[in-house]
């Protein structure tokens, strides 16, 4: 069932496309609506407000990973953790 359902929306996306550049318009893919974040850098010599973010991520210690959802102030936190 769910290899039929991602057929059908690769056939979607495909399909959009050609309409798109037989309209002579551009298509915008769509984003991820998920990220898988690890961090890899230890706590020595950084500043405190990268340290709450990562706080805040529950990136607490080295390798650790988390799920996030993709939105705004969360892709401001993971630029200020950059």
């Amino acid at each position: 069932e769910y290899e039929k359902e991602y057929a059908g929306h690769q056939k979607k996306l495909i399909d959009l496309r050609r309409e798109a550049k037989l309209g002579g318009n551009f298509f915008v893919e769509p984003e991820a609506k998920l990220l898988f974040v690890v961090r890899i850098v230890g706590i020595i010599k950084l500043s405190p407000k990268p340290r709450k973010v990562l706080q805040l991520l529950r990136l607490k210690q080295l390798h650790n990973g988390v799920f996030l959802k993709v939105n705004k102030p969360i892709l401001q936190m993971l630029k200020l953790v950059q």
